[in-house]
């Protein structure tokens, strides 16, 4: 079923397969506000993932219900996150991590998001002095 899933995926318009792989990063869902954040001055993607959730909505592969977007099965956002070749995966983490700093202001929600980002892109790795 994996296998299917992920042959599948790998058919999506370029757009909708980024967006969905950085969905994944977050787990089982994402909340509307940190799509926002993430879309803020196009730093992540030269696209509004906002557009390209509509259409995962459309093809099934996420729902939203209020301000939240939800992958549809757990398979689906574990084979979409798996498809992401483990070193692009930490730093995607990173870099995710990272805009999502820059927007925070004085949002702590935000950063502890930001934080367990780049603490996943840290995880397992030695950190120098």
């Amino acid at each position: 079923v994996a296998e299917l899933l992920a042959t599948r995926f790998n058919e999506l318009p370029l757009p909708l397969m980024q967006t969905v792989m950085i969905t994944s990063c977050f787990g089982s869902q994402i909340d509307e506000s940190t799509v926002n954040l993430l879309n803020a001055g196009h730093q992540l993607l030269p696209f509004e993932m906002e557009d390209a959730l509509k259409l995962a909505v459309k093809e099934g592969i996420v729902e939203k219900a209020g301000p939240l977007y939800q992958f549809t099965h757990d398979l689906i956002r574990q084979t979409i996150y798996e498809t992401i070749p483990a070193n692009e995966r930490k730093l995607l983490h990173q870099t995710v991590g990272s805009v999502l700093l820059r927007s925070a202001a004085n949002d702590s929600a935000v950063h502890l998001l930001a934080v367990d980002q780049i603490n996943t892109y840290c995880q397992g790795e030695v950190l120098g002095p």
